[in-house]
This record gives C-alpha cells, structure tokens and sequence, in this order.
C-alpha cells in the first residue's frame, strides 16, 4: 500500500487496499485449479520488492517446473521491459 495508495492519490484515482486487491484476485481465480494468488508481495513491510525479486521469491517457495505469470499495470511493465 505504501507505493499504490500515493500514486492513487497522485493520479486522483482510487486506491484500493492490498487487502482488497488481494481478495478480488483469490475470488477471480478460485474455480480455476491452475491458476493461484501468491499475497508474499503485498504482505512485503515498507517498499514493495519489484518484478526480479517477486518473481525469485516465488520461484523459491513453488519449485520449478511451474510457469509464473507476472500480473501489473502497464507503467510498471514498460518500466520493467515486461511489453510484448
């Protein structure tokens, strides 16, 4: 929340709570048996950790063997080299 809500108000648009970002994504997956939410990068205490280290930590904890689908707005994208 301590890089969503600023920029939320930055921008005048509505920040919503990682609590609530987090729960619209576990209901918006949860018929699916292939698809799940990781919470580890919201729980993250000050700055959030960026795409590298999100990534890496889920790595870690799933194992490999397991496709990893990175979801974010299209600014942080760009700014990651993440556009197709």
């Amino acid at each position: 929340d301590g890089y969503v809500q600023p920029k939320a108000a930055a921008s005048g648009t509505i920040g919503l709570s990682a609590a609530f970002r987090l729960c619209a994504a576990q209901r918006a997956v949860e018929a699916d048996p292939l698809v799940s939410v990781a919470a580890w990068e919201a729980a993250q205490p000050g700055e959030r950790p960026d795409f590298p280290e999100v990534c890496e930590a889920l790595r870690g904890r799933l194992g490999g063997g397991r496709r990893l689908f990175y979801v974010c707005g299209a600014d942080h994208a760009a700014r990651c080299g993440l556009g197709g």
